[in-house]
């Protein structure tokens, strides 16, 4: 019975975030040298954000495999710091091709390694 039960509860964490406990929920990137949101729509899969300019986009999941589709964002100048940032920003979010969900952190990660560390708020 004890095997069951650690196998079931095994089960239910790496099963624990998927698309419909990423619904509605605000992260704020952690390792950029700008203030980052990423937002999941409640519905559908949708998503969008504000980094020097707001963002947005839809995206598709399949067990720990998430892949980020840009879709537009505004147009507002920055200083070419930010705006460098907000770039690489962006190109990092469409190479991303996996995610790990740890407590309050989302990770998205590319196939070379890059890391996008968020903190749910």
């Amino acid at each position: 019975m004890r095997y069951l039960l650690t196998i079931l509860f095994t089960f239910m964490i790496l099963t624990g975030c998927h698309a419909d406990s990423l619904n509605g929920k605000t992260f704020r990137l952690t390792n950029a040298s700008m203030p980052i949101t990423l937002t999941f729509d409640g519905e559908g899969n949708r998503y969008h954000g504000q980094a020097l300019n707001n963002y947005f986009g839809t995206y598709d999941m399949d067990g720990s495999q998430i892949k980020f589709n840009l879709g537009g964002s505004t147009m507002m100048a920055g200083s070419p710091e930010e705006m460098q940032a907000e770039r690489d920003y962006y190109t990092t979010l469409e190479k991303t091709v996996s995610y790990q969900f740890q407590q309050k952190q989302l990770i998205l990660i590319t196939a070379d390694g890059q890391k996008l560390i968020f903190e749910m708020q």
